[in-house]
């Protein structure tokens, strides 16, 4: 398409996946104690194994429990986001330097980086992941993360991409906003008002946005005395800007807010207070995340992640807000201690049409299409989730905390497979022996769902693979099976039903 950053994809509705050329049917048969799937396969002309053989169905397992699964069950723990080549320094001194604690960085093999920054209590985390092979797509991040710094140049004025946001709160902004001054970095300030609790005499709540890898960020914090005078200045969100003030406003009583966070900070593991003590203050805490869509993506998220929500995490998708200007659904996740921080997806028709207006396809929908359009030319050319794209990378991260493991890994697999969603699947050593099991699901909008589950090694289909920067499939078994030695040299493999007696880990002798 000329003049257009879409690439060679065409957008590819979810309900004719490609994976449907290998799937003649997939019949799901529930009763009250057991699921079964049943497949009946097309020709397979790959000579890969078919999807699920290495996997057991629940009809095969001992009984699990049936216990309708609590939104309780599910921790957010991590929002990561795809980067570009090169930026990891950057980003990591940045964060560190601001707003996070830094791990040092991950290997992912091959010059692929993933960035561990800790916000508090110690964690959820931000990732940053960069990686030369696995950036392959015809418009990969690095095309789009340049677009998005020419937009947001100087971050004066508001656009809808800016809806791609994470906030963090804070109980007191001088600070950390002293700190971020002192970077340089650009800053946008704006002001939400009405809302309850002793914490700012006005009942304000203060705005810093600023940009890290192209996509903005936001410390929020009461306006208190110590503030109050220089943030008379600042705007309030404002409907006739386009901003949909509602998608950037927090709960209503901020001494929730700073009673829990001051809980995260009395609580502060040594690293945290550490980091804390050489700053001056301690990290922020994760508040609310919001995501840019159309409301051609709303109508598939409806029936894809809401419903997926509400079957596996017992979660309700909640509609705050409808109107010309915008429309809000918002997503009740929880991180730690069960505190709510919420995932927002926000449609912003003025402000998507005005960037739609420029004709050179790069509106939200645009981008939006075009990552999924990426998942299912990609990932979903792929048997057994064995694939990869980049835009996997950019995810929100949900953590089984629940007691039923193995039926809720089992219900991941069967829903997944019958929605014929582009997935990689990944296992990962988190504990020792104990494995986690991930599904990185490719829903509509810019960014993936990860449901991630520990103990229960035993669901992976695709041999247990672990992540493998080295090769585009970002697959450490097909590396295994091309190279004859373990993708990064930090890992140790065992043998188990998961991956058919395959030991890797160690090059050949």
């Amino acid at each position: 398409v000329a003049n257009s950053m879409l690439g060679q994809y065409a957008y590819t509705p979810i309900g004719e996946h490609p994976r449907q050329r290998r799937w003649a049917a997939v019949v799901v048969l529930c009763s009250a104690a057991s699921a079964i799937l049943i497949f009946v396969a097309a020709p397979n002309l790959s000579g890969r194994p078919p999807l699920f053989s290495a996997w057991t169905a629940r009809s095969e397992r001992p009984e699990t429990s049936t216990t309708p699964p609590s939104s309780l069950d599910f921790e957010l723990y991590k929002i990561a986001l795809s980067s570009r080549v090169g930026d990891s320094r950057f980003i990591r001194e940045f964060v560190n330097q601001t707003i996070a604690h830094v791990d040092p960085n991950f290997d992912l093999g091959c010059g692929g980086v993933k960035i561990n920054g800790y916000l508090m209590p110690f964690g959820p985390q931000l990732h940053w992941v960069e990686s030369t092979i696995l950036s392959n797509d015809p418009t990969p991040i690095e095309v789009w993360q340049q677009y998005f710094d020419d937009l947001n140049d100087g971050f004066a004025e508001f656009n809808a991409f800016m809806h791609n946001k994470i906030t963090m709160f804070t109980s007191n902004l001088s600070q950390p906003l002293a700190a971020l001054r002192h970077t340089g970095i650009p800053l946008m300030y704006r002001r939400s008002t009405g809302y309850s609790g002793a914490a700012s005499p006005v009942r304000e709540l203060a705005h810093v946005l600023f940009p890290i890898a192209g996509r903005a960020y936001e410390l929020a914090a009461p306006v208190t005395e110590d503030i109050l005078s220089e943030t008379r200045s600042w705007p309030k969100w404002n409907d006739e800007a386009n901003e949909c003030p509602r998608a950037h406003r927090l709960d209503q009583n901020l001494d929730e807010y700073v009673d829990v966070y001051n809980t995260y900070v009395a609580e502060a593991p040594e690293v945290m207070a550490k980091w804390a003590d050489e700053r001056g203050y301690h990290p922020p805490m994760l508040a609310l995340t919001t995501v840019a869509v159309t409301d051609k993506d709303l109508k598939l998220l409806e029936d894809t992640l809401f419903a997926d929500l509400s079957s596996i995490t017992g979660m309700t998708v909640i509609e705050e807000l409808r109107s010309s200007a915008c429309d809000v659904y918002r997503v009740p996740t929880v991180s730690s201690k069960a505190f709510r921080s919420p995932v927002r997806y926000v449609v912003n028709y003025r402000a998507n049409e005005k960037l739609a207006a420029n004709g050179d396809g790069r509106s939200v929908g645009d981008y939006n299409s075009y990552i999924l359009s990426t998942h299912e030319a990609i990932t979903a050319s792929y048997e057994s989730w064995a694939g990869w794209d980049h835009w996997l990378d950019q995810h929100i991260g949900l953590k089984y905390v629940g007691a039923d493991v193995m039926g809720i890994a089992d219900e991941l697999n069967e829903d997944l497979v019958s929605r014929r969603l582009p997935v990689g699947q990944r296992t990962t050593a988190d504990y020792g022996d104990e494995r986690a099991v991930h599904w990185y699901t490719g829903y509509a909008g810019s960014m993936t769902w990860e449901y991630w589950v520990i103990g229960c090694a035993t669901a992976s289909i695709n041999h247990a693979a672990d992540v493998c920067a080295c090769v585009p499939s970002n697959n450490d078994y097909m590396f295994f099976q091309e190279y004859g030695y373990n993708c990064t040299g930090l890992g140790d493999w065992y043998s188990n039903s998961a991956n058919d007696g395959v030991k890797r880990g160690l090059e050949p002798s």
